[in-house]
């Protein structure tokens, strides 16, 4: 409610336009001349130290100041019927693995009312049409301090490999332990995208296709494949929507651990070399809720890894859901809650390129609660603190990490 306000007027036409397109993908307008904004988020946390790659966000196992994001939007109009949408993105203060330098997040231009085809066209960096988090992904408009689990949780993914077994680790140096997630953090994407409203219903749709992984986002394609990714989204009435996203493409970076003390035949190795062989596959539903002071979003991903490395199933998959509920006791103070668990495939697997190891499963299955309480301090200022638990389900032992934190986020 006030979150998206400030979205709207106080972050200017690039926020409102990249959230309403990725949420309700109707048809936009475009902004009024040069317009530039941006946003300061700092947070200290304390939080148990969990596995490597961000099990609780607090991969130091200390209290630290540890997330420092600046983010500036740029929206500019070209012509009447076009606009630029840009946003320029640092992680400051950070030590963890995830920290990247000032980098381009998004820059895009948008072409409205197609006549022709009756759509919206976009090219360029944008955010991804997968998904729907990507609705609240910045710090003001996120009740809670992290992303579900899709978002945030590494699984057992290497990029120059496939699947890695949980003793992997133990038996080869330097092997990513928990590499990748399911749904890319970045949330943009490098390409062209469709989007609008299909005339005289409440169904708004997207397509694009674009040259990054969808779980492991970068900059530049990293294996010469091409992601296709879909969105469909029903707005049932001013208070509830739902819809589905679907995507597919190339996840491997490349094979240079694959074959370490192996012999298989040149035609398997031609065969494997080729990373946009493996795909990842994608299924997500979503669901949004609001009513007076309620407001509840959902949603479900279903992930499908094709990997090189396990000669039992080519396919591993994953399915993540959670539940994010919000209410606000007065103009300026909410309370927030998510549950969100990531559950994976009961097969065991035995890895071609590790010996003496027994078939595992591919993962633990993740439960995360999550608690906050935020105020708004002033119209650009929200102030936030948050409780987390991560519970892992695992053969020997049940352990979980906690994590507490305060943010502090700043519009200007």
């Amino acid at each position: 409610m006030k979150a998206n306000l400030i979205l709207k007027n106080t972050l200017l036409g690039f926020t409102s336009l990249a959230l309403m397109q990725s949420s309700n993908l109707d048809a936009m307008s475009p902004s009024q001349g040069l317009r530039t904004a941006g946003l300061f988020h700092f947070a200290y946390q304390d939080g148990q130290r969990g596995s490597t790659f961000a099990n609780t966000n607090n991969q130091g196992g200390s209290s630290s100041f540890s997330v420092g994001q600046l983010t500036l939007f740029l929206d500019a109009d070209i012509r009447e019927d076009m606009y630029f949408t840009g946003e320029i993105q640092s992680d400051l203060f950070t030590t963890t693995g995830t920290q990247r330098d000032f980098y381009i997040r998004s820059a895009a231009v948008t072409v409205t009312d197609l006549k022709k085809w009756n759509t919206n066209l976009q090219f360029g960096k944008f955010n991804s049409v997968f998904g729907s988090f990507v609705d609240r992904r910045l710090s003001i408009d996120n009740p809670l301090f992290d992303a579900p689990l899709a978002y945030s949780q590494h699984v057992n993914i290497d990029p120059s490999s496939g699947w890695v077994s949980p003793d992997a680790l133990n038996t080869r140096a330097g092997v990513p332990f928990r590499a990748i997630t399911l749904a890319g953090r970045n949330l943009s994407s490098t390409g062209v995208k469709l989007f609008n409203r299909i005339r005289g219903t409440k169904l708004s749709y997207a397509a694009s296709i674009t040259n990054n992984p969808a779980s492991n986002n970068k900059d530049v394609n990293v294996n010469n494949g091409l992601t296709v990714a879909t969105k469909l989204h029903w707005q049932a009435n001013h208070s509830a929507g739902f819809g589905m996203s679907l995507s597919q493409g190339g996840y491997l970076d490349n094979l240079n651990n694959l074959v370490v003390g192996q012999t298989i035949s040149a035609a398997q190795f031609a065969r494997r070399l080729d990373t946009s062989n493996y795909k990842q596959t994608k299924l997500g539903l979503h669901f949004k809720w609001k009513r007076s002071r309620y407001q509840i979003h959902s949603e479900y991903i279903s992930s499908a890894f094709e990997v090189p490395n396990n000669p039992t199933d080519e396919e591993i998959t994953a399915n993540s859901v959670y539940v994010e509920g919000k209410y606000d006791f007065t103009k300026n103070f909410f309370a927030a809650g998510r549950f969100d668990a990531m559950n994976f495939e009961n097969k065991n697997y035995a890895p071609i390129f590790t010996q003496g190891l027994g078939a595992q499963k591919w993962d633990d299955d993740v439960t995360r609660i999550e608690l906050g309480v935020g105020n708004y301090i002033n119209e650009s200022t929200l102030a936030k603190f948050t409780y987390q638990t991560t519970d892992y389900d695992r053969q020997t032992f049940n352990p979980d990490f906690d994590l507490v934190s305060g943010s502090v986020t700043v519009v200007f």
